[in-house]
């Protein structure tokens, strides 16, 4: 007798096999995806780093400041960008929130997404909050507040940096208070404020010689101090180290939070 169809344990089988074969490439075709979220987010940095470039050749080598009296680094960096797309990393969930201090309808700054940051901060301990002591040394982009002495650190020139492609400009950022966004421009000087967004365990970092590079962020401080101009462990010393155990603390726990793509 001529059998139509599948029998019931056929048809199971084939279910079974297409559930194995669904389990192994699901994983694949979402690291792929990531992959190429993470190359987006690369270009978008190295964009931005060309931009920072230029602004230094056109200001007498001079590097943007964090904030100039309310101005972001990027509104100072946009007119060489001329694209908002190109401040936000594809991965992180974020980007519908805005860097304070933008739109500049006075000089067509648009709305600029919340997803990469500077090294910057006040440059004292003004509040507990200075940059320099945490970062172990000069940051590449101050805080410039006009007539608040706190926080008129002189803006970074190109020749003073001990290793351009050994101090980080501009990073990933994840932070938020609880469901709000933390919109301000700089890795701020607190361990929440730190967190950082990652790709597959790796976060894009922006290099003050231009370069971009994806690593772990305790290996931006395991051996070298890549958080400040001089590299050094902490403020005065003559030569180069690690970072602080406060700094590698942060990194370390930026690293461990499993929902930001580490």
């Amino acid at each position: 007798m001529k059998r139509n169809g599948f029998t019931l344990i056929e048809l199971l089988v084939v279910i079974a096999i297409i559930a194995i074969l669904a389990a192994i490439l699901f994983p694949v075709f979402a690291s792929a995806r990531e992959k190429a979220r993470q190359t987006t987010c690369s270009s978008n940095l190295r964009q931005i780093g060309l931009a920072i470039k230029q602004y230094v050749q056109d200001n007498d080598e001079t590097y943007p400041y964090d904030r100039l009296n309310g101005y972001p680094w990027e509104a100072a960096v946009y007119p060489y960008v001329k694209s908002a797309k190109a401040f936000a990393c594809p991965s992180n969930p974020n980007n519908g929130a805005t860097i304070n201090g933008t739109p500049v309808a006075a000089t067509g700054i648009p709305a600029i997404p919340v997803s990469y940051v500077c090294v910057g901060g006040s440059q004292d301990g003004y509040d507990g909050y200075g940059a320099n002591d945490i970062y172990g040394g000069p940051v590449p982009m101050p805080y410039y507040l006009d007539g608040n002495g706190n926080f008129n650190g002189s803006s970074s020139i190109s020749s003073k940096y001990v290793s351009p492609s050994n101090t980080i400009l501009v990073g990933e950022t994840r932070s938020q208070n609880g469901s709000t966004v933390r919109g301000d421009p700089d890795f701020w000087t607190d361990q929440t404020d730190f967190e950082m967004q990652g790709h597959s365990g790796m976060s894009n970092f922006l290099f003050a010689d231009g370069h971009v590079k994806a690593m772990k962020p305790t290996a931006t401080g395991s051996t070298l101090n890549m958080w400040n101009m001089n590299n050094t462990t902490n403020m005065n010393d003559l030569t180069t180290g690690p970072a602080s155990a406060t700094l590698m603390t942060w990194l370390k726990n930026a690293e461990s939070i499993k929902g930001n793509g580490f």
